[in-house]
C-alpha cells in the first residue's frame, strides 16, 4: 500500500471516531480535526466523549450525555443516534423509540433517552471490595425458578452451583482483603435477586457488610429486581440494567446513599414503592414510557435530585414520592397524570416552577407546600378540590385561576397559610363575587383578584 493510501485511511479513521461521537454522518474536513476534538467535554461514559445538555439528551447508564439536540434539530432527525460501547458490556437500545421520542417532545419540548446495557458474557457481575480483616464472610441471597440453574463464581478460584427454588443465602468465606468480582451464570430458568432489610444482595445483620457492593452489572434470565434486592448497599455506585428485567421491586435500591444515575430500561411498567428513597445522590433518573406510575416513596428524600421528566404513560404520582429533594429544580408532568398525591412534591425547596395537567383533579394536602422557589403556577380548570396546606408556604407571586369555570373547593382555610405577603389569586371576573364570599376563600379575599385587573397592571 502506498504512503498516500496509509494517510488516506488514518485520516478517514480519525473523521469516523469524529463522527461517532457527534453521531452524525456528515462529511468532515482533516483542517477541522482539531476544532473538533477540542469540543469533545470529558466526561465518564460512552467512550470518554460528553456533550452539553439540550432539550434532547441522550445519556448513558452514568449519566454522561453522548449526545444532545435542540427541539427542532431532534424533530428533524430520521433515526436515533449510534449506540453507544462499553467495555465487558454490550449496548441494546435507547429506552425510547424514535416515534415515542419525537411525539414526547413535539408536546413538552424536552426529554432524556438513555441507553441500556447487558454484559458480553451474560453474566451478572457484583463488584465488591473487602477492606477489613475479619468481615471475610460474604452472604448473598438469591432465588432461581429452577433448581441448579445458576453457578455462582466467587472471583477468587472457588465456585459452586446454586440448589432450590426457594430464597437461600450462599456464604463464601474469602482468604484476603482486596476486590472480587462475584459472577453469577443462569443455566437455566430466571433468577431473582433478593434481599433483607439488612444491606440488599450483599446482606448481613452487620451493616459493615453494606458497603462492600460497590458496583453492579445484570446479565441474562434475570427479571426481577426483588423486594430489598440492594437495600443498605450503601457504596453502590452505579447499575446497569438490561432490557430482560422487567420488575423493580419495593426498596429495591432504598439508602443506596452512593447511587449517582440509573436508566431503566424499556418494559418495566411500575416501580416498588420506596424503590430509591434515601438515594442522597441520586441527581437523575431516566424513566421510559413503559412505566405506568410512580409509586409512593419513590424518590423520598434523593436531596441530590435535580431534574425528572416524568414519560405520558404515566397516570399517577404517588404519596410523598418527591418530598424533600431539595436540590429539585425543574419537573415535567405530561398530561396523561390524572392524580398528585398527598405530599408528592412537600418541601421541594429548590423547585421553579410547575405544571399541574389538565386532568388533574385536586391539589392534595401538602402535596406542593413548603416550595419556598416556586415562581409559576397555574391551576388548570380540572382542579375541583385544594387540600389543607396544599400551597402552604410557597413563594408564587400570583396564583392562576383564571381558566376556572367555577369556584374550586378550598376544603380548609389553611391551604394558603404562610405564602408570600405580596402574593396574589387570580380568577375570572365573572366569578369574583362568588369567590371572594366561598367557603375558606373569603379568608383570603383581600389578595383573590380580577383577571382584568391583572392584565392591566402586567
Amino acid at each position: 500500500m502506498a504512503k498516500n493510501d496509509n494517510l488516506k485511511d488514518f485520516l478517514t479513521d480519525v473523521a469516523d471516531a469524529i463522527r461517532e461521537k457527534k453521531g452524525t454522518t456528515d462529511l468532515i474536513n482533516p483542517q477541522s480535526f482539531s476544532d473538533e476534538i477540542r469540543a469533545f467535554e470529558i466526561g465518564g461514559g460512552g467512550g470518554g466523549g460528553a456533550a452539553s445538555a439540550n432539550a434532547v439528551n441522550f445519556r448513558d447508564y452514568d449519566g454522561t450525555i453522548l449526545h444532545s439536540y435542540s427541539k427542532d434539530e431532534f424533530l428533524a432527525l430520521s433515526e436515533l443516534p449510534q449506540l453507544p460501547t462499553q467495555k465487558g458490556l454490550i449496548c441494546q437500545e435507547w429506552n425510547y423509540t424514535l416515534e415515542d421520542a419525537k411525539s414526547y417532545v413535539a408536546d413538552y419540548g424536552v426529554l432524556d433517552i438513555g441507553a441500556t446495557y447487558i454484559t458480553d458474557d451474560g453474566k451478572t457481575r457484583l463488584y465488591i471490595t473487602i477492606a477489613a480483616e475479619g468481615r471475610m464472610n460474604v452472604p448473598l441471597m438469591l432465588q432461581q425458578s429452577v433448581s441448579e440453574g445458576v453457578i455462582v463464581d466467587w472471583g477468587d478460584g472457588n465456585t459452586e452451583t446454586f440448589s432450590g427454588t426457594s430464597a437461600t443465602t450462599l456464604r463464601h468465606t474469602y482468604s484476603k482483603v482486596g476486590d472480587y468480582v462475584i459472577s453469577l451464570e443462569v443455566i437455566n430458568g430466571n433468577l431473582t435477586l433478593k434481599g433483607s432489610a439488612s444491606c440488599g444482595i450483599i446482606m448481613d445483620a452487620i451493616k459493615a457488610y453494606g458497603n462492600m457492593l460497590q458496583k453492579v452489572e445484570i446479565g441474562n434470565n434475570i427479571t426481577n429486581i426483588g423486594e430489598n434486592a440492594f437495600y443498605n448497599c450503601y457504596s453502590l455506585t452505579s447499575v446497569v440494567i438490561p432490557d430482560n428485567v422487567k420488575v423493580i421491586g419495593t426498596r429495591a435500591f432504598y439508602n443506596c446513599y452512593s447511587l449517582t444515575y440509573v436508566v431503566i430500561p424499556n418494559g418495566i411498567k411500575d416501580f416498588g414503592q420506596n424503590v430509591f428513597e434515601y438515594c442522597y445522590s441520586l441527581t437523575s433518573i431516566v424513566i421510559p414510557n413503559s412505566v405506568t406510575s410512580i409509586e409512593n416513596y419513590a424518590f423520598h428524600e434523593c436531596y441530590s435530585f435535580a431534574s425528572i421528566i416524568i414519560p405520558n404513560s404515566v397516570t399517577s404520582i404517588g404519596s410523598y414520592a418527591f418530598q424533600r429533594c431539595y436540590s429539585l429544580t425543574s419537573v415535567v408532568i405530561p398530561n396523561s397524570v390524572i392524580s398528585i398525591r398527598n405530599y408528592a412534591f412537600y418541601f421541594c425547596h429548590s423547585l421553579i416552577s410547575i405544571v399541574i395537567p389538565n386532568g388533574v383533579s385536586s391539589i392534595t394536602s401538602y402535596s406542593l407546600g413548603a416550595c419556598v422557589s416556586l415562581v409559576s403556577i397555574v391551576i388548570p380548570n380540572s382542579v375541583k378540590t385544594i387540600g389543607a396546606y396544599a400551597l402552604m408556604g410557597s413563594s408564587v407571586p400570583f396564583y392562576d385561576f383564571s381558566t376556572h369555570t367555577s369556584v374550586p373547593t378550598l376544603s380548609n382555610v389553611s391551604a394558603f397559610s404562610n405564602i408570600s405577603s405580596d402574593s396574589k389569586i387570580i380568577v375570572p371576573d365573572a366569578l369574583y363575587d362568588e369567590w371572594i364570599t366561598a367557603t375558606n376563600w373569603s379568608s383570603y379575599a383581600n389578595i383573590i383578584i380580577k383577571q382584568s385587573e391583572y392584565e392591566a397592571n402586567k
